[in-house]
């Protein structure tokens, strides 16, 4: 590392392009990137914090714990890990905002060998470099703004059969496992939104776990215990014939035979002479089909080609926006007071009506209450890249190849950029928040492609319950969060299980 002058790196981060945060251009190859571990000992700015022993027990305590041991000015340290060597964890807001403007590699650790087993090696966060950037390219037009306004009526479509659900329980006094629901309504819109499909999800909630459910939550149970596991095999083995890996050969391919009916069901609507419309499945064909012309028409080669990214899309929002809508509802049902203006803001703007895009801009209340959610609770608990460039921070360069944390779940609980940061409190975001200090969808070029839709999806499951029913957390729910790998779960500690144990009543003051 070398000192500079702050002047000497000018202001290019605030303007990086994608291009620019992939790979240096000098570069033989711009998109490759060094596999040697950087050296991080001895430099008294950056402090060893810890190692992975600090993380076995309970890696997000562990996280916090040497994010607190960061050096006090530059809030920089360095983890010694067994994997990867020195990883340097990254506190401070504007530092950490150079680090995702600068650089999109990912350098995902134990993490790595599970994930590819489960999704396979070509989906967008386990890509690199130029076909990274590609498929995102594609991901991202669909999700755009005004895609996702197209879409409204499937949204709509979802909402209603989630309400569906909740006037069930409403009627009987049961209580409702939330996140369950929000799930079931997840992947029906997202069915609906990317595939134009009825994965059936809602209509057969009451029956248990949908095979795309069940698969999932396979996976968030298992992956943690594969990618932390002490020993090289269970961490890396996929391919030796075993209990472990029929298992998780048998789950991953469970839900791909969801897909291959998602694209047989397109296929054979084309060859009815039904005009698809612009859908992210439509596109990936599309693209695909225009490549290998051979393809078109094939649904196991495409089936084997695009599965993989049709699966982790669905796998992304219900790994991220099922636990925080289930949390955003959990911290509300317990202040009346917030629900009273949350419910006086659904009424005025909507007045009955399922929310469309464009209402979600009017909805700011809502919108607030779901950002303090993420706040409290960021679906990645830990962000980490690998430097692709050189990057500035106080007057150091940290050379190209570094590993890097960012542990969100300390920096959206920082008190020095949280005022009683413990506190579910929405109007803080009325004022301007320190870029830096809030990266629930990352931030910079390889930010979060979905994040309109899970606001959008989000607040709508949010309103569909406060229009419409009291909400209460069940007498005998003892709420915490379990990480899973992948992010921050709500847990109940009195039936030892993943859940969001809640009580619906139809609303009493209509």
């Amino acid at each position: 590392l070398a000192a500079v002058p702050c002047a000497a790196i000018g202001a290019t981060e605030e303007s990086a392009n994608t291009a620019a945060a992939i790979g240096s251009s000098d570069a033989e190859d711009p998109y490759a990137i060094e596999q040697e571990f950087v050296d991080l000992d001895g430099i008294e700015e950056i402090p060893l914090v810890g190692s992975d022993v600090d993380l076995s027990e309970d890696y997000v305590a562990g996280l916090n714990m040497m994010a607190q041991r960061t050096h006090p000015e530059t809030k920089l340290g360095y983890v010694d890990t067994v994997e990867s060597g020195h990883v340097l964890m990254v506190t401070k807001p504007s530092s950490v905002r150079r680090v995702l403007m600068s650089s999109v590699q990912h350098f995902l650790g134990g993490l790595r060998p599970p994930s590819a087993a489960f999704f396979g090696h070509k989906v967008l966060f386990i890509l690199e470099g130029k076909e990274w950037l590609d498929l995102r390219n594609v991901l991202k037009k669909s999700f755009q703004k005004h895609n996702v306004k197209l879409m409204s009526e499937d949204m709509i479509w979802a909402a209603e059969g989630f309400k569906t659900i909740l006037d069930r329980y409403a009627a009987t006094g049961e209580d409702l496992d939330f996140m369950r629901a929000v799930g079931a309504f997840h992947l029906s819109a997202i069915g609906k939104v990317s595939f134009d499909y009825d994965l059936g999800c809602i209509e057969r909630f009451e029956e248990g776990q949908h095979e795309i459910e069940e698969s999932f939550e396979y996976l968030l149970e298992e992956l943690p215990r594969r990618a932390y596991a002490p020993d090289w095999d269970t961490q890396n083995d996929f391919e030796t014939d075993n209990p472990d890996n029929r298992e998780m050969s048998k789950f991953s391919w469970q839900v791909r035979d969801v897909i291959r009916n998602v694209i047989e069901e397109r296929l054979k609507s084309i060859e009815a002479g039904v005009q698809p419309r612009g859908d992210l499945l439509q596109k990936m064909i599309d693209v695909y089909v225009e490549d290998f012309p051979e393809s078109r028409g094939d649904v196991d080669l495409l089936t084997a080609e695009l599965g993989d990214n049709l699966v982790e899309i669905m796998f992304a929002g219900y790994n991220t926006a099922v636990p925080t809508t289930s949390h955003v509802l959990y911290f509300l049902a317990q202040r009346p007071d917030l629900v009273a203006r949350a419910r006086a803001e659904i009424d005025a703007v909507l007045q009955g009506r399922v929310p469309t895009v464009d209402d979600i801009k009017q909805l700011k209340f809502l919108e607030r209450c779901y950002m303090e959610g993420l706040r409290l609770c960021p679906p990645a608990s830990l962000i980490s890249r690998q430097l692709t460039k050189d990057v500035e921070m106080d007057q150091m360069i940290i050379p190209r190849g570094t590993r890097v944390w960012l542990p969100a779940c300390h920096i959206h609980r920082d008190p020095e950029y949280w005022e009683d940061p413990l506190t579910f409190n929405p109007d803080r975001f009325e004022n301007k928040i320190v870029r830096g200090s809030f990266i629930p969808f990352s931030d910079g070029p390889r930010n979060c492609a979905g994040r309109n839709f899970a606001m959008y999806e989000g607040i709508t499951a949010l309103v569909m319950v406060l229009r419409d029913f009291d909400v209460h957390v069940a007498n005998d729910y003892d709420w915490t969060t379990i990480y899973t790998g992948f992010g921050l779960r709500p847990f109940d500690f009195n039936t030892a299980r993943v859940c969001m144990r809640l009580n619906v009543a139809p609303r009493s003051d209509k």
